[in-house]
């Protein structure tokens, strides 16, 4: 399901606001902490960890859907994808995140 995966999580990532994958990609890509993040958009530190956790909800929430319509699988076997994948999720989003197809 590799390449069935990428394609749905690329979908999903494109799906996001700019913003949205700018938070994502500062944090999984350059490696920025939430603290430095707050001070680069003057929030508080808990507000930059909820932009990042929301961030990766909507990620997972649409993959699964991507990957359940287009897989024709079993809701269970499903399941069992998704654990695995995302076990690697700050892998595969710093991955992603660098790639130019999501640049801004």
């Amino acid at each position: 399901y590799r390449r069935e995966f990428k394609e749905a999580f690329d979908r999903a990532i494109a799906m996001l606001e700019s913003g949205e994958r700018a938070v994502l990609r500062l944090h999984y890509k350059e490696g920025l902490s939430i603290d430095q993040i707050g001070v680069a958009y003057a929030i508080h530190r808990a507000t930059a960890a909820r932009w990042i956790a929301d961030g990766r909800e909507k990620i997972a929430r649409a993959t699964r859907a991507e990957l359940k319509e287009s897989l024709k699988i079993s809701e269970r076997d499903l399941e069992s994808v998704l654990r695995l994948i995302e076990s690697q999720m700050d892998l595969t989003l710093e991955r992603a995140l660098g790639d130019s197809a999501t640049d801004d």
